[in-house]
């Protein structure tokens, strides 16, 4: 103990004579500034000799300034480019310009400006952002961008992203530094700051940042929907994974590639950006990283932000470096540094430096505390926490809103309205939040009293036309809004209860939500059967689609089914439901009656196009169900001439004349195939911008179709924009030789088949799912000798769920030596699968048939077994095993 005491003594007092120093000389250091020795000292002694000194100098050493100039350039060229884009300059008329705008702000004391004064303070911000690219009148120019850009974001909640926060604080960050000194106009300006040495901390508390939007983005990646594939599913299919399909198929690309992959990069890439040996393995991974997601997501300029900033983890003076290997000598350099007083050059430090490190520490520690402070803002949480847009959960979470119902009621008269619940406002994101849903109520009730749209000026909402409700009161209403969506491949379900009137909702930014429906999440387990459910539907034609829909006790789903759906039959997955139905009664003079059917698990039913239905669920547990239906509408696209009626709105020249987007004709005729503009309904975003066509152009083709046509919100079954196309709808079935001159067979793909377009004639055997018939299918002209296999009503109540899975493999299988599957049939009473017929019976059968023995020579078996060894490969490739 003595001799580990002693060595303590004389290591302490070295230390206070480095650091303690007069111009006279050294001092000595007193006994009592020395601890005690005890036990405990050796383990003690690195914390003891730690001084907040010790962090003030470190974070003051003067550094070079060239690499923090380089990337001030670079980030405010990144938002000279921003600000017409997802700031929405480009976009101001639209975003601005309508008196009846809805907005969200964070604070309600917060509105917009006039459009004048918005447009003039977005030219202000962007000569804020011109001004440190160029470094000009640095600290003036970013309180040119900063005032502006935090004014528009906090303006709208929905328009809030993490990289958009991101933006935000780096221009903040960059003001109190001192990024002018190299690579900028004043250091040509002003010599005295040019090549001028800066303090460390300018460069630390940037890193900072970043190191955090990297690492707390993996912390956040540890969420179990993310680790188990379900927060980014279906990317994988994307182009810039074709080197990845060498190896791996696409569902193995969307697990380990983009969930677990992406979660480890995240985890680890900042410390890899801080350690010189890793800093550059990290560098590439980053730069592929970012330009795979510029080309996968539409997130503005984030990817490219964060490429032109990754220089920052570099060494200080790696432009001067490069310049220097490059043989060029700039006169943006000097060759000598200057000393700057804010840096530490003597030993003893300032209050004013202190200041700094604490103002610096406040912040550090803000940053770390906010993504995780959800707990004491549960207003703004739903079944994730908090807003979107400071929390780093990028990606996470993946919403898929399918209906939203805003409806208006008369409180007086009982009367009820509908509404676009697109009306007045840029996104649905409010449709997510409580807070904005009281928001967009508010807005709703001034606008319906508001004489901008009593006198035609404004957008009509309504289902009805103006003239409807023109002169009509609104005062006595209430406000209640039905929101459908899904989270993270989820069943649809309903977020809010809709017997909340929004207009009279309590809510309080730190109390939870009392009329928040919860997540139900005892039904995630279904995911992995959904998408298997889902894959074979879609196999079936290129206009078969499933919903998946999951409701709560005693509430009930009401739903219109357009006449361009076909084929719409509803199964029970789980509890009990009752389905009523419009029907138009024979001998009464009603318009029409309803019908109710009580449906269990297993059960199916038919639903009439052009009717509403309703679906209750009067089970004790919640119900789970699923919509399979066609959309031929895209049929008619297909077609030789291209051409689809259309009786109203104007042609597609004149319209486009009209949207101010004429010079897209050529690309909507030529490439896109668009002949009118009701087709422009099936276009998608990515189609837009195969043509060329800017994301403020979308928006104003957006607006001007639904001018001409507007939409029913209510009746909006599910929004379909599908982008796959089938060249060819029919497949060819030749005859075998065993069956000679029989002409071939035309057989659509596989789809939902009708029950009644389906004649038994006689039982085959039993299967495992129950018994095997022959039978004929009849489709328009042609009647198809088929296989049936049917699955018991027993059968349909303990577990379809198998019998449905082994239509999902049998989709997947086309070999022409092994039985195809030519659709389902989705009936009340029964499940069956339609295969194709084997007309002489099984092979193993023939073989056994001591009578047929003589009709097989050694050739014909020898070709039997090959034919056979054919299909095992196919099977074996698709990693199925044949019992």
């Amino acid at each position: 103990m003595s001799l580990s005491g002693g060595i303590y003594r004389r290591k302490v007092v070295s230390e206070r004579e480095k650091i303690e120093k007069v111009d006279e000389g050294k001092t000595r250091v007193s006994d009592k500034n020395v601890l005690p020795q005890s036990k405990y000292s050796k383990f003690f002694s690195g914390i003891t000799t730690f001084h907040f000194n010790d962090v003030v100098k470190l974070l003051h050493k003067p550094t070079c300034p060239s690499s923090l100039g380089v990337v001030r350039a670079l980030f405010g060229f990144m938002m000279m480019i921003d600000i017409p884009d997802e700031r929405g300059l480009a976009n101001i008329d639209l975003r601005f310009g309508d008196p009846l705008r809805c907005h969200f702000p964070l604070f309600d004391w917060l509105s917009p400006l006039p459009l004048e004064y918005m447009g003039f303070l977005y030219f202000v911000m962007w000569l804020g952002s011109l001004g440190i690219c160029l470094g000009y009148k640095f600290k003036l120019s970013c309180i040119m961008f900063i005032i502006p850009y935090w004014y528009i974001y906090l303006l709208d909640k929905s328009f809030w992203n993490n990289h958009s926060y991101l933006y935000g604080l780096v221009s903040i960050l960059f003001a109190f530094t001192s990024a002018n000194h190299s690579f900028s106009l004043d250091a040509q300006l002003s010599p005295s700051i040019k090549n001028r040495n800066i303090p460390q901390w300018n460069y630390a508390i940037i890193r900072f940042q970043f190191f955090l939007l990297y690492f707390y983005a993996g912390i956040k990646k540890f969420d179990p929907d993310w680790i188990g594939g379900y927060s980014m599913t279906r990317l994988g299919s994307h182009w810039v994974f074709e080197p990845f399909r060498l190896v791996l198929n696409n569902d193995q690309i969307d697990f380990w590639i983009i969930h677990i992959f992406g979660f480890f990069f995240d985890l680890t890439v900042g410390f890899f950006f801080l350690i010189d040996k890793t800093r550059p393995i990290a560098i590439v991974f980053s730069t592929a990283f970012h330009v795979m997601n510029s080309c996968m997501f539409h997130i503005g300029q984030f990817p490219y932000v964060c490429l032109v900033t990754t220089p920052i983890f570099c060494k200080y003076d790696w432009p001067e470096q490069l310049l220097t290997i490059c043989g060029k000598n700039s006169s943006i350099l000097q060759k000598s540094s200057i000393m700057n007083s804010e840096c530490v050059k003597e030993e003893k430090v300032t209050w004013k430096q202190k200041m700094e490190c604490f103002v610096m520490g406040i912040y550090v520690t803000a940053q770390l505390f906010l993504p995780f402070s959800h707990f004491l803002t549960q207003g703004y949480n739903n079944w994730t926490n908090g807003l979107y847009g400071y929390s780093w959960d990028m990606m996470v979470q993946n919403w898929n809103s399918n209906l939203i119902v805003v409806k208006v009621v008369d409180n007086e008269s009982r009367e009820e309205f509908f509404i676009d619940p697109e009306a007045w406002v840029g996104n649905t994101r409010y449709s997510k939040h409580g807070d904005m849903l009281i928001q967009y109520a508010k807005c709703l009730k001034r606008n319906l009293n508001s004489p901008w749209l009593s006198n035609g000026k404004g957008t009509n909402p309504f289902d009805s036309s103006l003239a409807d409700i023109r002169g009509r009161s609104f005062d006595n209403i209430s406000i209640h809004i039905d929101v459908w969506c899904s989270l993270n491949g989820r069943f649809q379900q309903r977020m809010f209860t809709p017997l909340q009137d929004l207009l009279t909702a309590e809510w309080n930014p730190f109390d939870r939500i009392s009329w928040l429906m919860p997540l139900l999440s005892d039904l995630s387990s279904w995911r992995r059967d959904m998408y298997e459910l889902q894959k074979m539907v879609h196999s079936w034609s290129n206009y078969s689609e499933v919903l998946f829909v999951a409701d709560f006790p005693g509430f009930h789903l009401e739903n219109y089914i357009g006449t361009e759906f076909t084929n719409v039959t509803v199964t029970v997955l789980q509890g009990v439901v009752i389905l009523e139905q419009e029907t138009v009664p024979l001998n009464t003079t009603e318009d029409f009656v309803f019908v109710n059917v009580t449906l269990t698990k297993g059960e199916s039913s038919n639903i009439k196009e052009g009717h509403f239905h309703k679906i209750y669920t009067v089970s004790d547990e919640p119900s789970c169900y699923m919509y399979i239906y066609n959309n031929y509408s895209l049929g008619k696209l297909g077609s030789e001439t291209g051409e689809m009626a259309s009786s109203k709105g104007p042609g597609l020249y004149e319209f486009l004349i009209e949207a101010e987007l004429q010079q897209y004709y050529a690309g909507f005729k030529n490439d896109l195939k668009v002949q009118n503009v009701p087709q422009l309904k099936y276009v998608t975003e990515d189609d837009l911008l195969s043509i060329g066509m800017s994301k403020p152009e979308m928006r104003r083709l957006k607006k001007y179709f639904q001018r001409h046509f507007p939409q029913n919100y209510l009746s909006k079954f599910k929004k379909l924009i599908l982008s796959r196309r089938d060249e060819n709808h029919e497949t060819s079935l030749s005859v075998t030789n065993e069956v000679p001159e029989k002409p071939a067979v035309k057989v659509p793909n596989k789809h939902i088949i009708p029950a009644e377009a389906i004649v038994v004639n006689k039982e085959l055997g039993q299967g495992e799912f129950g018994t095997v018939q022959q039978g004929v299918w009849t489709d328009e002209d042609d009647r198809i000798q088929v296989a049936i296999k049917c699955l018991s009503r027993e059968r349909m109540q303990n577990n379809p769920i198998e019998f449905l899975k082994e239509a999902a493999i049998m989709h997947g299988i086309d070999h022409e030596h092994i039985v195809r599957l030519y659709g389902v049939v989705l009936d009340t009473n029964s499940l069956m699968l339609v295969t194709e017929l084997a007309p002489l019976r099984s092979l193993l059968e023939c073989l056994k048939e001591p009578s047929l023995r003589s009709n097989f020579p050694v050739l014909s078996l020898c070709d039997f077994a090959i034919q056979v060894c054919d299909g095992m490969q196919y099977l074996e490739q698709k990693r199925l095993i044949h019992r």
